[in-house]
């Protein structure tokens, strides 16, 4: 069906592969080895024409793949294109190199962002049409950039390794807000932000949440019993939380209710 809409799951894997699965028909639609070594973090644009599939990886540069021949954005849907065969490749655009290896990335389509987190610590500001480096931060530790975030109007950026988070005035490269862990088992290892809150995944399978308008920690939520968090998302008044055991928990803040998936 030309017009059938699709629930996709985009995978990047430890053997370099990308693996798309239709999540309506439990099948594999399409797996592609997309870089030389592990694919650590991926995107999906939704402004852009044609509709781009941005990865990183251990191999140091970000490279952004067409999806024309896939899918393409009606009204906020993704719709597999009439012609769409299972043979199908994806072609690369064009790539961005580094100087270390990529460990995550947050792209801000809307102001034409992308922030690139390295293996040495290094954080890269691109444009994320031309691919230029447009300025580089680095963290003060030298340890690699887990996580990181750009508030949605560009100005700031929020930034974890395993020891520090940080909030950056991105235009006069000053740090705003800064916070070490006070121990191993405490450490961060991933990180949720919004323009006034600020969510830390921790190692021991706790959340710090911070309100940054008075840089207070103001909840800390006990997720899962000493499995460290290791992805946040947020959707539709739900914060999401994957542990490293393999378990998604849901969490609302309004009913202070805790759902395990």
């Amino acid at each position: 069906d030309g017009n059938e809409q699709c629930a996709l799951a985009f995978v990047g894997c430890y053997d370099h592969t990308l693996y798309i699965h239709n999540l309506q028909t439990g099948t594999s639609i399409l797996s592609q080895v997309l870089h030389d070594d592990i694919i650590t973090d991926l995107c999906i644009t939704n402004r852009s024409t044609p509709t781009l599939l941005c990865t990183s990886s251990h191999d140091a540069t970000v490279r952004f793949w067409s999806l024309e021949n896939l899918i393409f954005i009606n009204e906020d849907s993704y719709v597999f294109q009439p012609n769409y065969h299972s043979t199908a490749i994806l072609p690369m655009q064009y790539d961005i190199s580094f100087d270390s290896s990529c460990t995550c990335m947050h792209a801000l389509e809307e102001h034409c962002l992308l922030a690139v987190g390295c293996q040495d610590g290094t954080i890269n500001l691109c444009n994320f049409q031309t691919g230029e480096i447009l300025k580089q931060l680095t963290s003060p530790l030298s340890l690699p950039i887990l996580s990181l975030s750009l508030r949605s109007d560009g100005l700031f950026l929020a930034y974890i390794s395993s020891k520090a988070v940080t909030l950056v005035d991105i235009i006069s490269s000053t740090d705003v807000f800064t916070n070490t862990c006070v121990s191993d088992e405490q450490s961060f290892k991933s990180l949720f932000y919004s323009s006034q809150m600020l969510i830390l995944g921790l190692m021991n399978g706790s959340c710090d949440v911070w309100n940054l308008k008075i840089c207070e920690k103001v909840h800390t939520l006990n997720i899962n019993d000493k499995i460290s968090i290791t992805t946040i998302a947020y959707n539709d008044g739900m914060f999401f939380f994957g542990t490293d055991d393999g378990s998604v928990h849901s969490y609302v803040f309004a009913s202070r209710q805790q759902l395990s998936i």
